[in-house]
């Protein structure tokens, strides 16, 4: 995939330390030119697959593994699309290990405490995620949760720094 790539024939610093150089004609910009919140509820039991995020990954969860802690109805639930990102952004003072963001290939219901993002037009759904799943890797979403949860919701995601190459690329 990366056989016969050249190096860009100049660099800039991000300005963020985790991130290091980007090529000079990449645009920084903020999440909100990036990411757009997407709420469509559940109510009415629209859609009866039912999605969980585990450790960075969006899976099916089946029928038979749906007990324990589960919601009385799934109509509470929130609606995702193939190519929206999840991100669980709750409590996030007392977990420093999982990872927290996950990019669905499924349609399904996953619970309303996550933030479900899409992608505006311009960037994919796998770069978007990569983004995010960057910042989630190096920790730096620790960064930009609030309040006295820590709890990340789409008011510090559209104000990421967000390096954005042309489309082309």
């Amino acid at each position: 995939m990366i056989e016969g790539l050249q190096p860009y024939s100049e660099y800039k610093e991000s300005g963020l330390p985790w991130l290091g150089r980007l090529p000079s004609h990449w645009d920084l910009k903020l999440g909100h030119a990036a990411f757009a919140p997407r709420h469509v509820s559940n109510r009415g039991l629209k859609e009866k697959t039912i999605l969980s995020l585990s450790y960075g990954r969006i899976k099916v969860k089946p029928t038979d593994k749906q007990h324990g802690l589960v919601p009385e109805s799934y109509g509470t639930y929130q609606i995702v699309d193939e190519g929206n990102i999840i991100i669980r952004g709750t409590d996030m003072q007392n977990d420093h290990t999982s990872l927290r963001i996950g990019l669905s290939r499924n349609c399904g219901a996953i619970s309303s405490a996550y933030l479900c993002l899409e992608v505006r037009l311009g960037v994919s759904p796998d770069y978007g995620y990569q983004i995010l799943n960057t910042f989630d890797l190096t920790k730096a979403i620790y960064r930009y949760g609030s309040g006295l949860r820590q709890n990340l919701d789409h008011g510090e995601i559209k104000r990421l720094p967000i390096f954005i190459p042309p489309s082309d690329e």
